[in-house]
């Protein structure tokens, strides 16, 4: 028997990396049946863990849920909780990437799919919780009330407390407010997994989201999508991109700052959902 151990952390987009680029959701999908794994998730995002709660080898694991720690006191965090350094396991194989869901989840997916009566659909990720990762409420407003004389709009998200974390406006709200109402907007905030969303983004024909997990997890699914952001955010990520920004130049995506928003851009990305 084999004591292994695997690691995933930072926000929940850089737990959706890790999944697509490392190592160690290839280690989970190879234990053996004797193989047992110390799985740690150092997550600003308390529900990372439902990514491994239905995982067919969880009665393998033991899953340590820690919050997210600054790298500066990451050997005193380690310590206290007998943490190792990373060691990558090699060698590995890559593979297609699956998410798991409960039983009763995946037949709630299959009963919200039948009401899109099988046509295609996008989801709507407004807001992601830190004031800047959140679309400015008249932004959604507006861009929602446009896209959903075009598709079938699907509003995704979940609230939680977090530190940092503020919600200035609610997507029942944001539905609520517009005039006139419209039956191609569905709202399941809260009403998914972190699985279920990601197989919900998997299904889709396309993703409106602001710079967030959502938006890593659709790059690698290559779907396409209409990405906003704070210009704060453009000096940080984009200007230069970097590992947050690997997707910026997919012939699928359509990005740009908030003050930069037109019905053109939202054209482009309809035009793109199309094909």
């Amino acid at each position: 028997m084999a004591i292994h151990y695997a690691e995933f952390g930072g926000g929940l987009g850089d737990v959706f990396h890790q999944i697509f680029t490392g190592p160690y959701w290839h280690l989970l999908r190879d234990l053996s049946p004797e193989d047992r794994v110390r799985c740690a998730i150092i997550c600003h995002n308390p529900h990372a863990r439902e990514l491994f709660e239905w995982h067919p080898k969880r009665a393998q694991m033991e899953l340590l849920n820690f919050p997210y720690w600054n790298v500066k006191e990451d050997r005193k965090y380690r310590d206290r909780h007998n943490l190792p350094r990373l060691i990558v396991p090699s060698p590995f194989t890559p593979g297609p990437i699956e998410f798991y869901m409960s039983a009763n989840e995946t037949e709630k997916l299959a009963e919200f799919k039948k009401k899109l009566e099988g046509g295609p659909y996008v989801l709507f990720s407004a807001t992601a919780g830190t004031l800047n990762r959140n679309f400015p409420r008249q932004l959604a407003t507006e861009l929602l009330t446009l896209m959903a004389k075009h598709v079938r709009v699907v509003l995704v998200g979940r609230n939680y407390r977090r530190n940092n974390r503020r919600l200035e406006w609610r997507a029942a709200d944001l539905i609520d407010s517009l005039t006139p109402p419209s039956a191609n907007i569905l709202d399941v905030v809260d009403a998914f997994s972190v699985p279920g969303i990601a197989n919900l983004l998997k299904g889709s024909a396309g993703l409106v989201t602001c710079h967030s997990a959502l938006n890593i997890l659709g790059w690698h699914f290559r779907t396409p999508q209409l990405l906003l952001y704070p210009e704060q955010v453009r000096r940080r990520h984009f200007v230069n991109p970097d590992g947050w920004a690997f997707g910026c130049h997919f012939p699928e995506t359509v990005h740009s700052v908030f003050e930069n928003y037109s019905d053109a851009l939202v054209r482009q990305f309809l035009e793109k959902i199309r094909r």
